[in-house]
């Protein structure tokens, strides 16, 4: 279970929104391949082509989740009495957008560059990015004792067998598997090797040797990290919080390269202030007893 769910189309409208100030868009009413009409827009007559740089607008959610979904086009025309943006006729929408359709309107901010700062602020947080993760897809054999783990753990701090019912009530002692990382990573479940065992000695009966049971499947809990986000679909599972204000920070950091200005400066360091202050909800201080790292 995640507490945050978040895709990447969401974060980026609220980076826009909030910590970067410049967010613009809505519902449509109608449109064609070359026009969208909002008659809640306000801005002047021809005011998006005239922007630096021209503005365009991305369709971001269309109602039957097809084309123009995530298409972008540069503006040609607005018209303020009808509330319609004309698209450059060079590229025009290949689908017309249709009535409950969102957009956003861009222009000082490209949606491609906050995508790709969101994957380089996901990267840069490492262990401290971690996600709780279960997996019930292995299932048992006989007298198998290593399994290929699914990908994505980096550590493990419970393994259980599923019962007659298919429950995972008991869980396998910690001190009787061991993993290793590697591609993939493996689990391995410990048994007195035949050449240690000696005649007129006892041995407590470990795990394996006494309860594995074929064919019942096992469940893996442990943690992974966040995957970097490849599409407006895909989902950080994050505090966005963080996320959000980081990710502003390096955005306008950009900027201040770019265009030496005080006032990018002065709006990426209380990001970067808002960002650290939200650090601290997102790691993990301490990780589960028995937890097992593979990597």
């Amino acid at each position: 279970m995640t507490l945050y769910s978040n895709s990447r189309a969401d974060l980026i409208k609220y980076i826009l929104r909030v910590p970067l100030r410049h967010y613009e868009g809505g519902v449509v009413d109608s449109g064609t391949t070359a026009t969208l009409v909002d008659d809640e827009l306000e801005r002047p007559d021809d005011y998006y082509q005239n922007t630096t740089p021209v503005s365009r607008v991305k369709i971001i959610t269309t109602t039957d989740g097809a084309a123009p979904k995530g298409e972008q086009r540069r503006i040609s025309d607005f018209a303020l009495s009808t509330g319609t943006i004309t698209v450059s006729s060079d590229k025009l929408f290949s689908v017309a957008p249709g009535a409950g359709d969102t957009y956003v309107i861009l222009n000082q901010y490209d949606w491609d560059e906050i995508a790709d700062a969101i994957n380089l602020v996901i990267e840069s947080l490492g262990e401290k990015g971690m996600i709780y993760k279960i997996d019930e897809t292995l299932e048992t054999q006989d007298d198998t004792y290593e399994y290929s783990l699914p990908p994505g753990f980096i550590t493990i701090h419970r393994v259980a067998q599923a019962n007659s019912d298919g429950n995972f009530t008991d869980p396998i002692p910690p001190d009787q598997y061991t993993v290793f990382k590697g591609n993939p990573a493996k689990l391995k479940l410990l048994t007195m090797p035949v050449s240690e065992q000696h005649i007129d000695h006892y041995y407590g009966e470990l795990w394996a040797s006494s309860s594995l049971v074929a064919d019942r499947r096992l469940r893996i809990e442990g943690y992974e990290r966040q995957q970097k986000l490849t599409t407006d679909d895909s989902v950080c599972y994050l505090n966005p919080s963080y996320i959000v204000w980081k990710t502003a920070a390096m955005v306008l950091s950009s900027r201040i390269i770019a265009n030496d200005n005080d006032a990018y400066r002065v709006r990426r360091d209380e990001c970067a202030k808002e960002a650290e202050a939200y650090l601290k909800e997102l790691v993990i201080t301490q990780l589960p007893p028995n937890t097992k790292k593979i990597y």
